[in-house]
C-alpha cells in the first residue's frame, strides 16, 4: 500500500504589517515580542478496510521569540493588513499503527503513519483584521496551502502593554491539521535613528573648509560639523549598546562641478567609532549615541551622501542623511549694462553666481559708469563683461582641474565667497586692450564709488566686492 507523507505544521507567529492609517510623526515599527505555544492535530483518512478509518496524531509546539511589527499602532483604533511569517520548534509526532483487512478479515498490511511530522517549521499568512485599540480580530489564509483561520486577542493596558492572542487554523486538504496556540507579547517598541535632531533622515548644511585663500567672511581653516546619531524608542528615550552602521560617498555632479575625478568628500573623525573611515563607518555605541565630527572640503556640494541602519534588542530600522557644503545666499549675478559669462571650463554654466551686496555692486558700477562717460559725451558705451565670479554654493572653483596639478586645487583662489569678480571691456572681442585713457579713468573711478577694491591682472580687472 502507498504510504502518504502527512503536511508539517507551520507556525503563526512572525508579524510585519502595513496599517491604513497616516503615517506616525515618528516612523518608526511598533513591536510586540513574546512567546507563543500550543497544540497541532493532524487527521489522515486510510483506504477501506484499514483500522483506524482515520490515524489522527497531535503534538506541542512552542515559539520563544515571536514578533509582531506594526507600522502603526495597534492601541489605535482601525484595519490594518499584515503578514505573519515564524519558526515553530517541536519534536515530531507519535507514529500511528495502520492494519489493513481483506473481506475475509485476513491482514493485508500493517504500517506506521504520520510519525515524522514535526521539527522546525517555518510559514508565512496574510491576515486581514481590526483593532479598536483593546480587541484585535483577524483572518488569515495561506494561498500555497490552502490553510485558513481566525486569530483574536485582547489588548491589557498595563505598562508596558501586553497582548494576549488565540490563533486557531485548519487545513481543508488530505491531511486535515488544525492549529490551537496562544501568545503573549509584550509592547516593545521599535528603534529611531535621530540624526542631528531629525528622525531617521536628515539634510545637514555646513560650510566649505578654507585652507587655500588668505581672507575670508568665514574665517580661514577647517570648517566642522558636528554629528550625533542617537538611537531612540518611540517615546524619544535614548536605547542603550546600540550599533550604528552606514555607507557614505560623494554624490558626483554637485555644487556646480561637473568633473568628479577623485572629489574630495571631507572626513569623518570619533573617539567612539572605529577609524579609519574609507565609505563606511560602524560604531557600537554604549550610551546609545555616536558622536562623529565631520571636516569639510574646500569644494562645495553633496559631499556625503549616507545610507545605514541602527539596530539594538533584536530591531533594527534603517536611516539616511546627506551633508550639503555651501555658502548660503548667492545669486545670479544680472542687470543692465552688465553681460554675464556663466560657462566655465570643467564646470558647465555655473559660473556667475554672486552675493546679494556684490551683485547690488555690480549694478551701481555699470549705472556710475555708463553715467560718467555720457556726461564726458560718449556716444557708445562700452560693455562691462563679467566672466567669473562663483559657482552657485561657492566653494574652490578650480577651473584648470585637468591640468596636471590642478584637480581640486586653485587657480581661482579667492572665487568661492560669491565676492570676487573678474571684469573686463572688450573692444570688439578684445577684453584686456582698447580702452582709451578716459575710460579707463572713469571706471577706476567708479569701482571706487561702488566700494571695490581692485586687482589688475594680465587679461582683466579682478574686483574684490562687499559680502
Amino acid at each position: 500500500m502507498k504510504r502518504t507523507t502527512s503536511r508539517l505544521s507551520v507556525s503563526l507567529f512572525f508579524l510585519v504589517i502595513q496599517w491604513c492609517h497616516p503615517v506616525l510623526a515618528v516612523v518608526a515599527p511598533e513591536i510586540w515580542a513574546g512567546s507563543a505555544n500550543g497544540t497541532v492535530v493532524y487527521s489522515q483518512p486510510q483506504l477501506p478496510g484499514c483500522v483506524p478509518n482515520v490515524a489522527t496524531t497531535s503534538k506541542t509546539f512552542s515559539v520563544s521569540d515571536v514578533q509582531l511589527q506594526v507600522s502603526g499602532s495597534l492601541l489605535t483604533p482601525g484595519s490594518f493588513t499584515a503578514t505573519l511569517t515564524a519558526t515553530t520548534i517541536s519534536g515530531p509526532t507519535p507514529g500511528v499503527q495502520v492494519t489493513c483487512y481483506d473481506s475475509q478479515g485476513n491482514i493485508t498490511g500493517s504500517f506506521v503513519v504520520l510519525a515524522n511530522a514535526g521539527g522546525s517549521e517555518t510559514g508565512s499568512f496574510t491576515i486581514n483584521g481590526t483593532s479598536d485599540g483593546q480587541a484585535v480580530t483577524a483572518n488569515f489564509i495561506n494561498v500555497l496551502n490552502g490553510r485558513f483561520g481566525t486569530i483574536t486577542g485582547t489588548i491589557q493596558n498595563t505598562a508596558p502593554p501586553k497582548l494576549q492572542l488565540t490563533i486557531m487554523t485548519n487545513d481543508p486538504g488530505t491531511n486535515v491539521v488544525s492549529d490551537n496556540g496562544t501568545a503573549t507579547l509584550t509592547l516593545r517598541q521599535g528603534i529611531v535613528a535621530v540624526i542631528n535632531g531629525n528622525p531617521n533622515t536628515a539634510t545637514i548644511l555646513t560650510t566649505p573648509s578654507v585652507f587655500t585663500s588668505i581672507e575670508s567672511p568665514y574665517g580661514i581653516g577647517a570648517s566642522v560639523l558636528p554629528i550625533t546619531i542617537e538611537c531612540q524608542d518611540q517615546s524619544g528615550n535614548t536605547v542603550p549598546n546600540c550599533m550604528v552602521d552606514f555607507d557614505f560617498d560623494v554624490m558626483e555632479g554637485s555644487g556646480g562641478h561637473v568633473h568628479n575625478t577623485d572629489r574630495p568628500t571631507g572626513d569623518f573623525s570619533s573617539s567612539e567609532c572605529g577609524e579609519p573611515f574609507v565609505q563606511h563607518i560602524s560604531c557600537d555605541t554604549g550610551a546609545g549615541v555616536a558622536l562623529l565630527f565631520y571636516v569639510a572640503p574646500e569644494a562645495s556640494g553633496i559631499t556625503e551622501t549616507a545610507n545605514g541602519t541602527v539596530s539594538a534588542n533584536g530591531l533594527s530600522n534603517s536611516f539616511s542623511f546627506t551633508i550639503n557644503v555651501q555658502y548660503d545666499g548667492l545669486m545670479p549675478a544680472n542687470g543692465p549694462g552688465l553681460v554675464v559669462d556663466i560657462a566655465s571650463h570643467n564646470h558647465g554654466n555655473n559660473n556667475g553666481w554672486a552675493s546679494p551686496a556684490t551683485n547690488e555692486a555690480l549694478n551701481y558700477m555699470a549705472s556710475l559708469f555708463s553715467d560718467t562717460l555720457r556726461a564726458q559725451g560718449a556716444s557708445a558705451i562700452p560693455v562691462i563683461e563679467i566672466d567669473a565670479i562663483s559657482l552657485p554654493f561657492g566653494g574652490l572653483f578650480d577651473y584648470a582641474a585637468d591640468q596636471v596639478g590642478h584637480n581640486w586645487l586653485p587657480p581661482h583662489i579667492s572665487h568661492r565667497f560669491g565676492n570676487n569678480a573678474d571684469v573686463c571691456i572688450k573692444v570688439g572681442s578684445d577684453c584686456s586692450h582698447g580702452l582709451t585713457k578716459k575710460q579707463r579713468k572713469a571706471l577706476a573711478s567708479v569701482l571706487k564709488y561702488a566700494d571695490f577694491r581692485l586687482l589688475v591682472e594680465a587679461s582683466h580687472w579682478h574686483l574684490i566686492g562687499p559680502y
